[in-house]
């Protein structure tokens, strides 16, 4: 898979080589690439500090490429406070390299709810995202099968992106990505699913 993580570092050297927005917000389009690692735990235990990547043929890597449409800037007010979060549409496309060497595609669909008004923006432009939608593999991943043994286990899974974004306020179309991905079959497709976490970069485009 070495040629894969190459196309996903050339895309982020090459994203921003292109025109940046002139305001912040003003760009409805974001291009995203990134990488995740398969974890053994949930989205719980990450947040416990317990944030461990699979072992044996469990694991391995996901490469992610992605694009955003924002659908909506809220704006509301509360007091002497404005504030604008927004609300966009993503679709990606993930290259799935497993330790045991098997390598599949996956499809992602979702909704994603930026809130980006924190008192510290002037110093470090920060959002953060919560959404949902669908995910589907074309192989079911060996961490689905080893964390439920002997049930059926779906190709189609529910999402639960949760994300964070900093971007220095001077370059606010350039965004480090930090996230932990639930995917789960909430009882619809089948029950329980597994985690990822990894980091990558968002480039907001001026149109």
């Amino acid at each position: 898979m070495f040629k894969i993580g190459t196309l996903f570092l050339v895309g982020a050297v090459i994203a921003p080589l292109l025109r940046a927005s002139e305001v912040a917000g003003d760009g409805k389009w974001t291009l995203g690439t990134s990488v995740a690692v398969i974890a053994d735990n949930t989205t719980f235990g990450l947040l416990r500090n317990q944030g461990n990547d699979a072992d044996g043929d469990a694991g391995g890597l996901i490469y992610q490429l992605d694009a955003s449409y924002r659908l909506k800037v809220f704006n509301f007010q509360v007091g002497d406070h404005i504030f604008h979060p927004t609300l966009e549409l993503r679709g990606g496309l993930g290259f799935v390299d497993e330790n045991s060497g098997k390598t599949f595609m996956n499809y992602s669909a979702e909704a994603v709810f930026h809130w980006r008004d924190f008192p510290w923006n002037e110093y470090v432009a920060t959002s953060f995202g919560i959404g949902g939608g669908l995910l589907y593999s074309e192989k079911v991943l060996a961490i689905d099968r080893i964390r439920h043994p002997g049930e059926e286990r779906s190709h189609f899974k529910f999402s639960l992106p949760l994300e964070l974004t900093f971007a220095l306020p001077k370059y606010p179309q350039l965004q480090l990505l930090l996230f932990n991905h639930h995917f789960s079959g909430a009882h619809v497709f089948d029950e329980g699913g597994f985690d990822t976490f990894g980091g990558g970069l968002r480039y907001q485009l001026e149109w």
